[in-house]
C-alpha cells in the first residue's frame, strides 16, 4: 500500500488521503441502433484514480481490444457507436486508487425496428375474412399500434386502413 501524501500549510502537517469515487450514476440508456452514445466516468481521489471499463461480457474494454464500437475517452468516458443490437447489456466503469475504488453501471437497450408480421388466415366464409398474426420482435420498444391496409379492402369497402393493437381482426362484407 502507498504511504498517504503529507502536505505541510502554515506550518502544520496535514495528511491527504481521498478514496476513488465516480461522481456519475448508474442509469439506463435507450438508444436506437446507428447512434452513438456516451457513458460518462467523472472520478475524483488523491492520488487521481485510474479508469477501466467492462462490457456486457464482463471483458475489459481497453484502447487496444481491437473493437471499432468503443471509444476509451481521455477523461475516463467510453463512447459506444455505432450502435448494433449485440451491444446491448451492462457496462461498468471501475475507478481505482491505493486508498479506495467505485464503480458505476450503464444498461444499455439499443431499438431496432420491429420485424415484419406473421400474417395468417385463420377462417374465412362467402363474404368474410378472419386474419391473425403476430409480431416476431419488438425491436427492443413496446409496439403500440400496427396498421393493415388492404387495397381489396379500400377499393371494395371503402374503408380505411384498421389501426389496433390486437392480434386479430375480421373483414365483413367482402364482395368480387
Amino acid at each position: 500500500m502507498v504511504d498517504p501524501i503529507v502536505v505541510k500549510l502554515h506550518g502544520y502537517f496535514f495528511i491527504i488521503s481521498v478514496p476513488a469515487r465516480i461522481a456519475s450514476f448508474s442509469r439506463r440508456v435507450v438508444a436506437g441502433a446507428g447512434q452513438n452514445i456516451m457513458l460518462v466516468c467523472h472520478a475524483v481521489g488523491l492520488p487521481a484514480p485510474n479508469h477501466s471499463w467492462r462490457g456486457p461480457s464482463g471483458n475489459s474494454i481497453t484502447a487496444s481490444s481491437g473493437n471499432r464500437h468503443h471509444r476509451l475517452l481521455p477523461d475516463g468516458g467510453l463512447v459506444l457507436g455505432p450502435l448494433k443490437p449485440e451491444d446491448a447489456g451492462n457496462y461498468s466503469c471501475l475507478a481505482e486508487n491505493v486508498f479506495g475504488r467505485d464503480e458505476v453501471t450503464y444498461g444499455i437497450t439499443v431499438q431496432v425496428p420491429p420485424g415484419p408480421p406473421h400474417l395468417s388466415v385463420a377462417a374465412t366464409a362467402t363474404h368474410s375474412l378472419s386474419l391473425q398474426w403476430r409480431l416476431p420482435d419488438n425491436g427492443g420498444s413496446p409496439v403500440t399500434g400496427e396498421s393493415l391496409n388492404s387495397a381489396s379492402c379500400n377499393r371494395f369497402l371503402g374503408c380505411d386502413s384498421i389501426v389496433s393493437i390486437a392480434t386479430h381482426c375480421g373483414l365483413d362484407g367482402l364482395r368480387i
